[in-house]
């Protein structure tokens, strides 16, 4: 028998979205998550060396990202 590999579409905002409304301790806890990210975000890109390389590789990144996501919905169609 073999096994073949089935990405399953995951939108992990829509997620913490649906959870967010049935658990208050989780959307807590999210939100808080996302202002700490935020926050290292902007902390990093002050640097002039990682902000370039972060602009080079943002439009390398989108295109893999649509890539995947093709790929996903292709089979839900």
């Amino acid at each position: 028998m073999s096994e073949q590999y089935n990405p399953v579409a995951f939108n992990p905002r829509a997620f913490a979205n649906e959870v967010s409304k049935r658990d208050p301790a989780f959307r807590e806890a999210y939100d808080g998550m996302a202002d700490e990210f935020a926050s290292l975000k902007a902390r990093i890109l002050a640097n002039p060396e990682a902000r370039a390389e972060y602009d080079a590789q943002t439009p390398e990144f989108e295109f893999v990202r649509e890539l995947i996501i093709a790929r996903t919905c292709a089979g839900l169609t």
